[in-house]
C-alpha cells in the first residue's frame, strides 16, 4: 500500500513539475513568434484539445461497456452455480 501511494505522489509530482514548464515554456516561445503564427498554433491546439477529449470520452465510454459486459458474465456464472446448502 505505501509503495502504491509513494509511487501515485512521484508521478503526480513529476506530472504537475512538467506541466508547469511547458506552461512557461510555451509563454516564452509564443512572446517570440509574430501573431499570425500563434493563432495557427492556438487553432491547431484547440482541434486536438477537442479530438483528444473525443477519444477520452470514447474511451471511458467503451471501458464502462466492457465492465458492463464483464459483470453481465459473472452474473450468469454466479447464477447457474447450484446452491450449496
Amino acid at each position: 500500500m505505501f509503495k502504491r501511494t509513494f509511487w501515485f505522489g512521484v508521478g503526480s509530482v513529476v506530472g504537475l513539475g512538467s506541466s508547469v514548464y511547458v506552461q512557461r515554456r510555451v509563454k516564452q516561445v509564443a512572446a517570440k513568434v509574430p501573431d499570425r503564427v500563434q493563432r495557427q498554433v492556438t487553432r491547431t491546439a484547440k482541434r486536438v484539445g477537442g479530438d483528444l477529449r473525443g477519444a477520452v470520452t470514447e474511451g471511458r465510454q467503451a471501458m464502462a461497456d466492457r465492465e458492463e459486459e464483464l459483470q453481465a458474465q459473472v452474473d450468469r456464472r454466479t447464477a447457474r452455480r447450484p446452491d450449496p446448502s
